[in-house]
């Protein structure tokens, strides 16, 4: 009987798919529009750009966490 193999691969195999160069740009371009709406929102009010940037934080770190609120 055979024995069994383990099937290893290493990282470079999975470059491609762990990180694609499109994703880190879109990811740049979307922080600078932030930036650009938060300094808006300052001239409307002070405390706007506080709230955007608790929102999306608290968005970034539910949708990385093990619990949402849609569930799994």
């Amino acid at each position: 009987m055979e024995a069994k193999q383990t099937i290893t691969k290493s990282y470079e195999d999975y470059d491609n798919v762990l990180f694609d160069k499109t994703q880190a740009l879109i990811g740049i371009i979307i922080i600078i529009g932030l930036i650009i709406f938060g300094t808006y929102l300052n001239s409307l009010k002070v405390s706007l750009p506080m709230h955007l940037f608790a929102g999306v934080s608290m968005g970034y770190i539910l949708s990385r966490g093990r619990f949402g609120f849609a569930g799994e």
